[in-house]
Order: structure tokens, then sequence, then C-alpha cells
């Protein structure tokens, strides 16, 4: 998850969580570099790592938008199996204070912007 400056502009669940800017989650048993993850509210180094080999500082990543009603206060990219064992992914946004789960957020304003739609996972 990344949001724009301060862990205040996250998604609710997040306020609670020690961060500037990007949260790396994987959900339980997700193995990164050979490290299990234990859950998404535990902060992943393994993703981190990951992610700064790969060439993302997250220590400095930020997103902005336009403050408009068109614009947002954070993007979370989630990759996840649904019910089926169809493999899920989706790059969302939205303002803060509000939820953030990936059922729980309609169609957001980074998805028309990229013209990728959602359907919710059963």
């Amino acid at each position: 998850m990344l949001c724009n400056k301060t862990r205040d502009k996250a998604p609710v669940p997040y306020h609670s969580k020690n961060f500037s800017g990007v949260w790396c989650g994987a959900d339980a048993g997700v193995i990164i570099d050979g490290e299990v993850s234990r859950n998404d509210w535990t902060y992943c180094q393994a993703l981190e790592d990951y992610l700064k080999k790969q060439g993302l500082d997250v220590s400095n990543a930020r997103t902005y938008s336009n403050g408009k009603s068109d614009g947002w206060d954070w993007i979370i990219v989630q990759v996840c199996y649904n019910s089926k064992g169809r493999l899920c992914s989706r790059i969302y946004s939205g303002f803060k204070n509000e939820d953030g789960g990936i059922n729980r957020t309609p169609e957001s304003n980074i998805e028309r912007m990229i013209n990728r739609g959602w359907i919710p996972i059963n």
C-alpha cells in the first residue's frame, strides 16, 4: 500500500501502523526470497527488500494526486486468489479514512484512469 506522505492519508486499517509512505504486507504463508510472511498486518521486510532490488525505494516513495474528486490519497496493489483458486490482481485507489479492503472499495479513480475496471472477488 502506497499512501500520500503519511499514514493519516492511508486507509483506516493502516492508521495504527508505523510507516511513512509504503506499507509492505503479505498474507500468511507467502514466501518472498525464502522468507515466509506471518500476515498482512506484520511488516514484511523481505517484500521491502525485494521491491528495493527491483528499484523501488520504499523509504522515499510517495503517491500524489491532484487533490480533487478524480484523484487519490493512497494506492493499493493487491495480488490474491479468489475462492475458486483463480489468481486475481487489482491496482486501486482511495481517500484517507476509507476502508481500503479489496471488496470494500468500489471502482476507483486510478482504475478509471488506466481503463481497468473491477469485478469483486468471490
